[in-house]
């Protein structure tokens, strides 16, 4: 008997035991990788669509036209008419109305724009789907730009038919996140940093006092832009101050916010001298916290304004054929004036 229930108790150890190891995942099934999951998005289905094309009520000249042009392409080799509503990032409005299903072109206040264009430089651009959203968009107007471009191209021409559609036989729009597009733009540097602080978190002012001063920002804006990839803001010194600041000519407005004595030497030079200049500053917020701040100088005497700009996107940022990482540090100082 005794022998028995030993036995009865090693068949039941067994049993249990090749249980388990019928239950255990094979080491080599669980290191496979994830196979991603797969979106489709129906943005027309015989003609008839529930998408709407959403685009920043404050986007450029060239943006609203491209959208334009892409509705209109998408009637003429689709069949389908799309609605264009505009956003508003910078207020609330009772006319903007999310909806579910939405082409998002460029920076939108949608967060699913937010987070696909994160990190993009100016050129950059992607169009993929965020759920049920399309993004087509870029870090800059270019990107953007380049992006319906290529949406127009690789999925409305190419999935339409427009000798069908003058025929009535209405086609389908479909994007699929295997066919996600995702480029770099090409610049001149690889990273863009002064005082160890990223160049896209500097903003451009110009004197409200100085009639050309804002051409002379945008211009500053545009080469950045272009050799950098980062899309800095231009503002009105009487207006807006940033802790970290590219200053043009003779500014006024808010210069309490930094450290008093910040070098500024645009008051002092001749007529024909000009100076480019790096100085850190600290920074004092309205609650009394004093933060770390920059502000780069770019200060020209009233006949050295050519002369200034010429020097900085020659000699500080200048265009270059293999791209490097652009670094300014403290004490940076480029100017013509004689000692």
């Amino acid at each position: 008997m005794k022998a028995t229930r030993i036995l009865s108790l090693l068949l039941a150890v067994l049993t249990v035991a090749t249980l388990l190891c019928a239950c255990k995942p094979d080491d080599a099934d669980a290191n496979q990788p994830t196979e991603p999951t797969v979106t489709t998005l129906n943005l027309v289905i015989n003609g008839e669509t529930s998408y709407v094309i959403v685009r920043d009520y404050n986007a450029s000249a060239a943006v609203i036209d491209a959208v334009d042009k892409m509705a209109e392409s998408i009637e003429k080799n689709i069949g389908a008419s799309v609605t264009v509503n505009e956003c508003y990032s910078d207020r609330e409005d009772s006319s903007d109305i999310k909806a579910d299903k939405e082409i998002l072109i460029g920076k939108t206040n949608r967060q699913e724009s937010t987070d696909a264009l994160k990190g993009l430089r100016s050129n950059d651009f992607t169009v993929c789907a965020s759920g049920t959203k399309l993004i087509i968009g870029g870090g800059g107007e270019e990107g953007t730009l380049a992006a319906i471009t290529r949406f127009i191209q690789d999925f409305i021409i190419d999935q339409g038919n427009p000798y069908a559609v003058r025929q009535g036989e209405l086609q389908n729009l479909i994007f699929s996140s295997e066919k996600t597009i995702s480029q770099l733009g090409n610049y001149s540097y690889t990273s863009a940093h002064i005082l160890g602080v990223s160049l896209d978190n500097f903003g451009i002012i110009y004197p409200k006092s100085d009639a050309d001063a804002k051409d002379f920002a945008n211009k500053v804006a545009s080469h950045i832009s272009v050799q950098s990839g980062y899309g800095l803001e231009t503002y009105q010194d009487t207006v807006a101050w940033c802790d970290f600041e590219i200053r043009i000519g003779k500014t006024e407005g808010h210069v309490d916010k930094h450290d008093p004595d910040d070098g500024c030497q645009c008051k002092t030079l001749s007529p024909n001298d000009y100076c480019i200049k790096l100085v850190k500053t600290k920074v004092t917020y309205e609650d009394g916290s004093i933060h770390d701040g920059a502000r780069l100088y770019i200060c020209y005497g009233r006949n050295a304004k050519d002369a200034a700009l010429t020097a900085f996107t020659t000699e500080v940022m200048p265009m270059l054929k293999d791209p490097v990482a652009f670094t300014m540090d403290e004490g940076f100082e480029l100017t013509n004036r004689t000692a």
